[in-house]
């Protein structure tokens, strides 16, 4: 079980890049595009936009580097964890952190490639667009790593408190 758990942990690492290459093409194209003789970057929705992808891709990084660099992270080695009666309790905290990391942090980087999509109007979804990678491998993770309801159920039997 510790393996698929940090397996979930890799796929939200990914998923923060992913979410960070989304948000750095976005701002450079917003940057980069004119449109009625300014750049996009001048749009004050966009700006808006841009700063709820922000926000999102800050989340879903500070949610996974949270759980991995977090104080029971160390069991993650697995075979120098001493045997006993917490090491138990501390995989199970782990797994639920896990499950909770990866419902949450899926989410987070699927708004910030869907929105990068959105921005980068047509060129979004074009083969030759990075942005579309982006999304693609999204899509991918969730579906390789589970859907949210049921992470959400490891985390509601765990006793842990994650807002749907």
């Amino acid at each position: 079980q510790a393996g698929g758990d940090a397996a979930l942990l890799a796929g939200c690492a990914e998923a923060c890049g992913l979410a960070r290459l989304a948000l750095h093409l976005t701002l450079e194209h917003l940057r980069t595009r004119q449109q009625f003789g300014q750049p996009l970057a001048r749009f004050q929705a966009l700006q808006h936009r841009a700063a709820d992808m922000a926000v999102a891709c800050a989340y879903a990084n500070a949610h996974t580097w949270g759980v991995i660099t977090g104080s029971g992270a160390a069991a993650w080695a697995g075979p120098g964890l001493p045997a006993g009666p917490g090491t138990a309790a501390i995989l199970a905290a782990l797994a639920a952190d896990a499950a909770a990391a990866r419902a949450e942090v899926l989410r987070n980087a699927r708004q910030v490639v869907e929105q990068a999509v959105q921005l980068h109007g047509g060129l979004g979804v074009s083969d030759e667009g990075a942005v579309s990678h982006a999304f693609k491998r999204i899509v991918a993770l969730e579906a390789a790593l589970g859907d949210r309801s049921a992470h959400l159920e490891r985390v509601a039997r765990a006793g842990s408190l994650v807002q749907p």
